[in-house]
């Protein structure tokens, strides 16, 4: 395994349907995968760019703009191109598949959820630091042993022409649906704030000696947010990623933290270098950038 691909989670092709037909779009392959050892993505396509070059179309949906997007999107061009090599492999070797490793980092899940109208809640799935699943939503269903109304996560499906639903993620197995369910319905009426959004850290990828060095800043910052929301008397918590720290709040106090977040900032620009250095040396670099996208 190579270095820097080891902490990410592995893929498994369940299956590989073969494409004859040349059509205008230069479909190969139709293909299923397993990630982590217990999660299914369905409906992945095999296709050749216009220069003639192989690449892997994630499952798509159309958004409220009209517009195709990724249901699934792989978060790093690593794990993109993991999944397609095993697709390719798959590809070549046919019956005689076989993973390339059985071997996985244990799966984790990360929820974004919003309150949407009528009382609907939907949001997004992060899996590990390698995989954001879009299209989730909470329902309802009658719980067979109590009789009792119980919330579950909904995980992304699709219509085909013949009016059918297919699933595009599922579990494939009982624990992960007992953890996306568990997690799912925890996550609902809070948002998580990654505190990482400098981008000299993500083109440092996982090769860079530096990597450690900005990943303790950004841990180092988040904790000194989580102090200020403490004396705020904002209700937290904190998870160490391998991107730094990931801040979980009530989505009511949203408007709260983006004061704290302002007025730190204002507070650090007044300092000077050696002021800074003395003020728990937070580098400038690793202050969370209110402008970047949603990491979730």
């Amino acid at each position: 395994m190579q270095k820097g691909m080891k902490t990410m989670l592995n893929v498994k092709v369940t299956r590989l349907q073969p494409v004859v037909s040349q059509n205008a779009n230069k479909l190969r392959a139709i293909a299923d995968i397993e990630i982590g050892n217990g999660l299914m993505i369905y409906g992945l396509l095999y296709k050749l760019n216009k220069d003639n070059e192989f690449y892997v179309q994630m499952p798509q949906h159309i958004g409220r703009d009209g517009d195709y997007h990724s249901t699934v999107e792989p978060l790093s061009k690593e794990f993109a191109a993991r999944i397609k090599a095993e697709i390719e492999k798959a590809n070549i070797e046919g019956k005689n598949y076989t993973p390339t490793s059985e071997e996985s980092e244990p799966l984790r899940f990360t929820f974004n959820m919003r309150n949407g109208a009528n009382g609907s809640v939907y949001g997004n799935m992060r899996v590990n630091d390698d995989l954001l699943v879009h299209n989730i939503s909470v329902k309802d269903r009658l719980d067979a042993e109590t009789g009792n109304v119980v919330k579950f996560i909904s995980l992304p499906s699709k219509q085909a022409d013949n009016g059918q639903w297919w699933s595009v993620v599922r579990p494939s197995n009982d624990t992960v649906k007992e953890a996306i369910n568990h997690y799912g319905i925890s996550a609902i009426g809070k948002i998580a704030v990654e505190t990482v959004g400098n981008i000299k850290y993500k083109e440092l990828k996982e090769k860079a000696p530096e990597l450690s060095f900005y990943r303790h800043q950004n841990v180092n910052y988040g904790k000194a947010v989580g102090e200020e929301l403490s004396k705020a008397g904002i209700m937290w918590s904190g998870k160490v990623e391998k991107t730094g720290m990931v801040i979980t709040i009530s989505a009511d106090e949203n408007d709260s933290y983006s004061k704290i977040i302002t007025e730190m900032r204002e507070r650090n620009k007044a300092q000077t270098a050696e002021q800074a250095q003395t003020a728990g040396k937070i580098d400038k670099s690793a202050f969370f950038d209110m402008n970047a996208p949603e990491p979730f």
